[in-house]
């Protein structure tokens, strides 16, 4: 089930049947209940914040369209958030532990 909301579709015979009307009830629910008190309980609100980044499983399952419902800047999220953090922390051992091997590439801006 987690698969085919991230992906947004379930693939039956051929043809793809949208998740989005069957999920959207669930996650509307999760999101108005736990996003709402974590924001006001970390920094009371995000129209102060340049930009957040939402990366993981849960910005995959929200998705952008949803999370600009509760947060109030701009949005920052990978083509693949599930496994953005994962990348980070890879990109982070590189760094660390084969210095004089590692190169960070920098994606452009824009």
């Amino acid at each position: 089930m987690d698969t085919w909301i991230r992906k947004g579709f379930i693939q039956w015979r051929g043809s793809k049947i949208d998740m989005e009307p069957i999920s959207l009830p669930a996650r509307q629910e999760f999101a108005d209940d736990v996003l709402v008190r974590c924001i006001k309980a970390v920094w009371g609100t995000t129209d102060f914040l340049a930009g957040m980044v939402a990366a993981g499983g849960g910005a995959s399952v929200l998705g952008s369209k949803l999370l600009s419902n509760y947060i109030s800047t701009r949005i920052y999220m990978a083509k693949d958030p599930e496994n953005s953090i994962v990348r980070g922390y890879y990109r982070f051992y590189v760094t660390q532990h084969f210095k004089d091997h590692a190169r960070v590439l920098v994606a452009p801006r824009g």
